[in-house]
């Protein structure tokens, strides 16, 4: 996805991603700090991933953290640069508390890149089309119409955005 990349230039200093431990996360790991969020009880194969699979030059500079929506998103800083969410929209009766909890990480300056599997049928089409636009600026950036995936870029809205 080369939008993706080109999204990312120039901003690292840290960024939190979720449930994306691919090529992107080593590109980030290299420019800065990376906290990497999910679930608990996935925590485990997260932090094998991470020391099977990165360098021990820049292991420092990666973090797993637990994280369930709406819960202890008060425990991860909010200094982000960077929010990637892969995957991250699949459950219609919790949108509210993961637009909690994004409105919460991230502040004026963060970018939010979010990938999903446009499933009308869980309802990931209205939260991008109409969900998310209440809280955050979006812009789509790269759609695979085949696969039914589109990456969109967030911000947080500020005064006068709305």
């Amino acid at each position: 996805m080369e939008g993706f990349l080109s999204v990312m230039t120039g901003w690292c200093q840290r960024e939190a991603i979720s449930e994306d431990t691919s090529l992107i996360f080593y590109i980030l790991l290299a420019c800065g700090d990376v906290t990497l969020t999910d679930k608990p009880e996935v925590l485990n194969q997260i932090e094998l991933n991470v020391a099977n699979n990165v360098p021990s030059s820049i292991i420092q500079r990666s973090k797993v953290s637990a994280l369930s929506w709406g819960e202890n998103h008060d425990q991860i800083p909010t200094d982000n640069d960077i929010i990637l969410g892969s995957d991250i929209v699949y459950k219609k009766r919790e949108f509210h508390i993961l637009l909690e909890t994004l409105q919460h990480l991230s502040n004026q300056n963060t970018i939010i890149d979010i990938r999903s599997k446009m499933r009308e049928f869980m309802g990931v089409m209205n939260f991008h089309e109409k969900l998310i636009q209440q809280h955050f600026n979006t812009e789509m950036v790269h759609s695979a119409p085949d696969k039914e995936i589109n990456l969109d870029k967030v911000t947080k809205k500020v005064p006068g955005d709305y």
